[in-house]
């Protein structure tokens, strides 16, 4: 075979894979193969994530988040031709429609433990489910926004769009977004529960959801309205495409948004970067507004997706305005790493002057002797 270049060839290579897991490897739990295929793609050291990022870090976390599976080696079964086409179809597209497969299979996987499912994460905003999916892409790109915006000057004044309009399979992007809906999507209804295996295991998930027939086009098509309800929005029903609680939803969202946009700034940007105080200072007081633009639009976006369900969600103008610093800083944990940043400059500039004075004293003594 090769990569898959639409949702038939995808489906395709995954019947394919999951039958040789299941008769060459073993592996008759339709969760253990579901866990197999997720490794080809995060957490794992043979994953496309971790060939891009070289990070044992990010692979404790997805472990983590996931709810503790540890992915079993599928390349030996596979073998090294259907492994790379499989990897190599993480992003697929579909006429006007896409997909992570990736991002899929690793929001499926979450939703196989309750813990996963229910529980925030302690310092991370949100459970293992959201922060694989949709609150690590976005609270990932608020942060990154954040970052730039702190700078000041021009980049002050970047558009949230930046979050948004990315290629490739960063932050916001279209086809990011279409992976975390499937992540909560396949083999469910309207409520955050466990996957349904049918007969086909993972296969008929993928089946069932993207748009390859009439059945199949008409789940997809409710895509963004089952998973507004799923983040407690509260839609109209069919066929009107109001969401009747906006701006209950988008404070909700904006908050684990925020959370998480701090971890992700101590971990990438902040801690032991050298950064100055004063930058750490003017991210803090952005972090609020931030989060807020980034969730309206977010919403926005699975809103026009109830009103269009056959175009592929995204980020699209009128963007929010792009949000004044706050009058001061609130947040703890970034409050503490800018104090802990202060310090070390005061250190080093006394140690800095220690140098020049002893430099000077060095000098008058030359000039004695």
């Amino acid at each position: 075979m090769a990569r898959a270049r639409s949702f038939g060839a995808l489906i395709a290579l995954l019947e394919q894979a999951e039958g040789k897991l299941r008769t060459a490897g073993g592996i008759t739990d339709p969760e253990q193969r579901l866990l197999a295929l997720r490794g080809i793609y995060y957490g794992t050291t043979w994953s496309a994530d971790f060939r891009a990022e070289r990070s044992e870090v990010r692979n404790v976390g997805f472990t983590l988040f996931t709810g503790f599976g540890r992915p079993p080696d599928p390349r030996p079964v596979l073998g090294e031709a259907l492994f790379k086409d499989l990897q190599e179809s993480q992003d697929v597209a579909d006429g006007e429609h896409r997909i992570d497969v990736g991002h899929a299979l690793i929001g499926v996987e979450a939703r196989t433990t309750y813990a996963a499912r229910e529980v925030t994460i302690p310092l991370q905003g949100g459970t293992g489910l959201e922060l694989v999916t949709w609150l690590g892409d976005l609270g990932g790109g608020a942060a990154n926004l954040i970052w730039r915006r702190s700078a000041g000057g021009a980049a002050a004044r970047k558009s949230v769009n930046t979050v948004f309009s990315v290629t490739g399979s960063d932050y916001g992007a279209s086809i990011n977004l279409e992976g975390d809906m499937a992540g909560y999507l396949l083999g469910a209804g309207t409520a955050v529960a466990a996957p349904a295996f049918g007969k086909g295991g993972v296969t008929d998930l993928f089946r069932a959801y993207l748009p390859v027939d009439a059945a199949s086009r008409a789940r997809h098509a409710r895509r963004c309205r089952d998973f507004l309800t799923m983040l407690g929005g509260k839609v109209e029903p069919a066929p009107a495409t109001r969401l009747t609680n906006r701006t209950h939803v988008v404070g909700r969202l904006s908050v684990r948004i925020r959370d998480f946009a701090v971890a992700y700034l101590l971990q990438r940007y902040i801690m032991g970067q050298g950064r100055p105080s004063e930058r750490v200072h003017a991210a803090c007081k952005l972090l609020d507004g931030t989060a807020t633009e980034v969730a309206t639009s977010f919403v926005m976006a699975l809103e026009r997706g109830i009103r269009a369900p056959r175009q592929s969600v995204r980020g699209m103008p009128p963007w929010p305005a792009p949000s004044p610093p706050a009058a001061a800083c609130t947040n703890r944990k970034l409050r503490l790493a800018a104090r802990e940043r202060e310090a070390t400059d005061l250190i080093d500039q006394t140690v800095r002057e220690g140098r020049q004075q002893a430099s000077e004293w060095l000098r008058e003594l030359e000039r004695l002797f």
